[in-house]
């Protein structure tokens, strides 16, 4: 489950789940939801992507900025994601898939651009499996 929330101007995030890892998935659903209508994006090629942060709040937000990364690059939409069990050892690492297909103006119902997860209203709360960021849009 995700929702948008209206942060000061700004957009934000805010996703939970079963576990964590289903927390960041539904974070990257809300995060596309800003920028195009989910269910105008068919799940036609996978991407492969690993992330690291030193602390879990920063794995978020590298995740995020992945994901936008990823994104432009392989100029995609993505509508799901599938992560693998987050991994502790001197960092917090993780390895995902997401899915979606090039970017058809013509298709997709588009949205606002988002340029970057931020530090900004960053909660992650382990036991309550929730995430929580702002969006520079």
């Amino acid at each position: 489950m995700f929702e948008i929330l209206e942060h000061k101007g700004e957009t934000a995030i805010r996703a939970s789940g079963k576990t964590i890892e289903q927390a960041f998935e539904e974070a990257g659903k809300a995060l596309f939801s800003v920028m195009v209508s989910l269910d105008s994006v068919e799940e036609k090629k996978e991407i492969n992507f690993e992330v690291s942060g030193t602390k879990l709040d920063e794995l978020f937000v590298n995740f995020l900025n992945e994901l936008i990364f990823q994104s432009g690059i392989n100029e995609m939409f993505f509508s799901s994601f599938k992560l693998e069990k987050i991994e502790k050892n001197e960092n917090f690492f993780l390895k995902g898939k997401a899915f979606g297909e090039k970017i058809n103006e013509e298709k997709h119902d588009l949205g606002v651009e988002v340029k970057a997860a931020s530090l900004s209203g960053l909660k992650v709360d382990e036991k309550e499996n929730t995430v929580q960021c702002v969006l520079d849009v």
